[in-house]
């Protein structure tokens, strides 16, 4: 993906995040893009910014907060990208990138060892570690607004 069309997908999620009056989730939604920046993901559709995007314009502004807060969370865990994974392996232990807490780029710099990539039929993190950590910083989001 070009910067260009990098630009557009992410003017793209703002407004709709702003059609939904909830701005301040493109922190969050940023952090998890960039992370997966690099990342060898086989097919557009399942790029993180392009997943959200779509999870974005399925959903209907609503009066109450909590279900466009709900409603998100419950599509955001089980987003295709977080099947894609990448290990390393040291002497002592194989090492798994954790696409909430560091990027790609950082983890395939990091160490001695080669990474090695690939795409499994299950999440990694778990889904309940996903939407705990969307559901954390949604809300901080809100607060260092």
């Amino acid at each position: 993906m070009t910067t260009e069309e990098y630009n557009s997908i992410l003017d793209a999620i703002k407004r709709e995040l702003k059609r939904l009056d909830v701005s301040p989730w493109i922190r969050p939604i940023k952090t998890i893009v960039d992370n997966f920046a690099g990342c060898p993901i086989d097919e557009d559709e399942t790029l993180p910014e392009v997943e959200i995007l779509v999870l974005l314009k399925n959903m209907k502004p609503d009066s109450n907060p909590d279900v466009i807060f709900y409603g998100f969370l419950r599509e955001v865990e089980m987003l295709d990208c977080f099947s894609y994974r990448s290990f390393r392996d040291t002497e002592e232990r194989r090492i798994y990138w954790d696409p909430l807490y560091c990027s790609f780029k950082d983890f395939e710099n990091k160490g001695p060892t080669r990474t090695h990539n690939y795409q499994a039929n299950t999440l990694y993190p778990a889904p309940d570690i996903i939407k705990a950590w969307f559901s954390l910083h949604m809300r901080l989001s809100f607060i260092a607004q």
